[in-house]
């Protein structure tokens, strides 16, 4: 009696460092500017529905990589606020301090009490501006490796 013996060879390729499409890589996340306009709210649901954070920004080199992504004269949300406690500023997702800063001269000031939510305008600078403003957003999700059978 023959056997016959099927020799079936599986391989695993580990791909690293793959932002998903319409997202554009920079350092150890991926990064898209959203064009639909929303309240810094509404946009960080956005965000967190696609997986994704309101971008947090941890030095000069990030704020620059994303003010690069603004196509027109206009601000953009990113992640920050001091909803929680007024004058103290945190990045929401990963509720840390801000160790790094780009405030426009004379910002955050809480004009008329009402600005708890973090922009970054047309010059890189950031400004704090009414949630309710309604406007582009940038989300940033974290860099993952993907296996891939086959």
């Amino acid at each position: 009696m023959m056997r016959h013996f099927i020799l079936l060879t599986l391989s695993v390729a580990v791909v690293y460092g793959q932002c998903p499409d319409g997202w554009i890589h920079h350092g150890q996340s991926c990064y898209r500017l959203r064009f639909d306009t929303e309240t810094w709210i509404d946009a960080k649901v956005v965000c967190e529905m696609d997986g994704a954070y309101l971008a947090e920004i941890g030095d000069e080199k990030e704020n620059t990589f994303i003010h690069g992504l603004v196509t027109d004269n206009k601000g953009i949300w990113i992640g920050g606020t001091d909803l929680s406690t007024e004058g103290e500023w945190i990045w929401i997702n990963s509720h840390s301090d801000m160790t790094y800063t780009k405030w426009r001269p004379s910002e955050p000031n809480n004009m008329a009490h009402d600005e708890n939510c973090l922009e970054m305008d047309t010059h890189g600078l950031w400004n704090d501006r009414t949630c309710h403003y309604i406007q582009k957003y940038v989300c940033e999700k974290t860099l993952q490796n993907q296996e891939i059978i086959g």
